[in-house]
C-alpha cells in the first residue's frame, strides 16, 4: 500500500465557504470595526465569531443577516451564505472530503452508529431517514450517494490507514429491522480482515473512559502531529479544529481509549457472538 505524501493535503476550504469568511473580514475591516464588535452584535463569543473568518465554521443565516447589517452589506453577505446553502454540501463537509483524501491514518471513535465509511447501504438509508438533514437541500437518496461513494476511500491504492473505536453501544442501537443490523455486523466482520484497518469495540462494562466527551475523528498527515486535524460533529453542522494544543489533547485521549478497547480478535469475536444472539 503506498504511502501518502503530506503534501497532498488541501490548504484552504470549499471556494465558497473560504470567499464568505475573506468578504466578512473585508466588510468588517472597511467599516472600521473590530472582531469584538461583530460578536457582540450577533450574541456569539468573540472566539466563535474568529472562527466565522478564518473559514473554520459556517455562521447561521440569522447570524449572516445581523454581521450584513452591521457592517451595511447591503445583503451581500448574506447572498454568499444562501448560496453556500445551495451548493451539493457544505462548506465543512467539503473541507472534511478534501482532508479525508489526502490523510495518511484517520483515527475515529464512534459512540451513537456505526460510522458512514462502515455502513452497509440498508444501515445508512436507515440512519439517514431517522434524523434527515433539513438544513440543506439534499433529498436521503442524494446523502446516500454521497456517503457510498466515500467508502470507496477505504480499498483504495493509497488508503490511509484506519484505526476506528466503536462504543458496545453502537453495536446494540439497531434500526427498526432487525436483518439490517445483522448485514450491518456481517460487514463489519469482513472489514475488519482488511490490512490498512483496525476496528475495536470499547464495551460498556468499561465504565467510565476518556472519550465522555463525545465522538471525534482525527485526521493525520504523516508529520509530527503539527497538520493534524481535528473533526467533531455537533447537532447543527460538522466542525474542523486546527489548533495544535487541541488537536494533542484528543489524541492523547483516543491514545488512552485505544488501550481500553477490545482488541482486533476480541472485537470480531464479540461481533459474532452478537449476529448468533439475534
Amino acid at each position: 500500500m503506498a504511502v501518502r505524501n503530506k503534501a497532498t493535503q488541501p490548504q484552504s476550504p470549499s471556494w465558497l465557504h473560504g470567499f464568505l469568511a475573506r468578504q466578512m473580514r473585508r466588510y468588517r475591516e472597511l467599516a472600521g470595526k473590530t472582531q469584538t464588535d461583530l460578536a457582540n452584535a450577533a450574541c456569539v463569543s468573540l472566539k466563535h465569531y474568529c472562527s466565522f473568518e478564518l473559514g473554520e465554521r459556517m455562521p447561521s443565516r440569522d447570524t449572516v443577516e445581523v454581521v450584513d447589517d452591521a457592517l451595511g452589506a447591503r445583503g451581500a453577505l448574506v447572498a454568499i451564505r444562501d448560496e453556500m446553502v445551495k451548493s451539493p454540501h457544505p462548506g465543512w463537509f467539503t473541507r472534511l472530503l478534501e482532508l479525508e483524501r489526502g490523510a495518511t491514518e484517520i483515527w475515529q471513535y464512534e459512540a451513537q452508529v456505526v460510522p458512514g465509511l462502515l455502513q452497509t447501504e440498508d444501515y445508512a438509508r436507515a440512519v439517514l431517514e431517522a434524523a434527515p438533514r433539513q438544513r440543506f437541500t439534499r433529498t436521503v437518496d442524494e446523502d446516500l450517494a454521497v456517503r457510498l461513494s466515500r467508502q470507496e476511500l477505504l480499498t483504495a491504492e493509497d488508503a490511509p490507514v484506519f484505526w476506528i473505536v466503536l462504543d458496545e453501544a453502537v453495536l446494540m442501537r439497531s434500526p427498526e429491522d432487525p436483518r439490517v443490523m445483522a448485514d450491518q455486523l456481517e460487514h463489519l466482520i469482513r472489514l475488519a480482515k482488511l490490512p490498512n484497518l483496525t476496528l475495536q469495540v470499547l464495551p460498556l462494562v468499561r465504565g467510565l473512559h476518556s472519550m465522555l466527551s463525545g465522538p471525534a475523528t482525527l485526521l493525520k498527515f504523516g508529520g509530527f502531529g503539527s497538520d493534524d486535524v481535528l473533526y467533531v460533529e455537533p447537532i447543527d453542522q460538522g466542525l474542523l479544529a486546527y489548533d495544535p494544543v487541541t488537536v494533542r489533547f484528543i489524541t492523547r485521549r483516543l491514545d488512552l481509549l485505544r488501550t481500553e478497547a477490545l482488541s482486533r480478535a476480541e472485537t470480531v469475536n464479540l461481533m459474532r457472538a452478537k449476529l448468533e444472539s439475534m
